[in-house]
């Protein structure tokens, strides 16, 4: 399984090679700023193309350019195919898909998928969520052969302009809930995965238990089944100040229990968590 990731200051990337990964930026307005969109760990056969979206705030943000020859470009072979919205973006949803068409083999290990320059607008906090907003869902991350190659984990970016990085995209138990999510949820954003496989038995201080760590594992067995989509069930479709709502089903952090939360426990379905 493979990681993309949004860097959220490009100095000290090149190509194909990474330095620090960045999760969040602070600006000032008319501030112009370069992103990187990364991958730490490409193998054989390499690199053959990338589509995705990055979707932003178009009141805090505008995507002035771009530059897709990154990586994709280190094969001395490179023959360039892309479909690219127009600059500058202004709608705050950029679609970007190129391709080395080649067929040869690509570049491997780590490097930038492609470079983003954004100017900042207005004053606000705004999600860099790297994403796919088409028909299919999902970000395409490509080998020469056109075989897709299995993400895990997508990270995003965060960009605070007039003021400092709050942090809100820190993952601290690295299990794919950012801490901000955990917090609303009630969930323990240090520990990724239930002490032991007994049940009910790390439900908070209300219950003068430990927090329960892992969002999706209602139950804490370290588990993710139908059964914890069972225990949804009660919840499902309730808002405060109804009584059945609980926090502790809202993965989306949405105030709502609904179809959004049951989908956020589709990647974690019929998996256990090791400490």
């Amino acid at each position: 399984m493979f990681e993309v990731a949004i860097d959220a200051d490009s100095a000290g990337n090149t190509a194909t090679s990474l330095g620090e990964l960045n999760t969040c930026r602070s600006l000032t307005v008319n501030e112009t700023f370069t992103v990187d969109v990364v991958v730490p760990n490409l193998v054989e056969p390499g690199l053959g193309g990338f589509g995705a979206n990055v979707v932003y705030d178009p009141t805090v943000l505008r995507v002035l350019a771009y530059n897709k020859d990154m990586m994709v470009a280190a094969n001395p072979s490179y023959v360039p195919w892309s479909s690219i919205d127009p600059m500058p973006d202004v709608d705050g949803n950029f679609r970007f898909d190129f391709a080395d068409i080649s067929g040869l083999t690509g570049e491997q290990g780590e490097g930038i998928l492609i470079r983003i320059t954004f100017e900042a607008l207005g004053e606000g906090v705004t999600i860099l969520d790297l994403t796919d907003t088409t028909a299919s869902g999902q970000v395409l991350l490509v080998a020469p052969t056109g075989a897709e190659y299995p993400l895990s984990y997508i990270r995003d970016a965060e960009i605070v302009v007039g003021g400092s990085c709050p942090g809100l995209l820190s993952d601290s138990d690295q299990d794919s809930f950012k801490d901000a999510r955990e917090d609303y949820v009630g969930t323990d954003p240090a520990d990724r995965c239930a002490d032991d496989t007994i049940l009910n038995n790390e439900r908070g201080p209300a219950f003068a238990e430990p927090l329960s760590p892992w969002p999706p594992d209602f139950d804490d067995n370290r588990s993710t089944n139908i059964i914890d989509v069972i225990l949804l069930g009660p919840a499902f479709n309730t808002s405060p100040p109804n009584p059945a709502y609980n926090a502790r089903f809202d993965l989306d952090a949405g105030n709502n229990v609904n179809i959004i939360d049951v989908i956020a426990m589709g990647p974690f379905f019929n998996r256990v968590c090791t400490p």
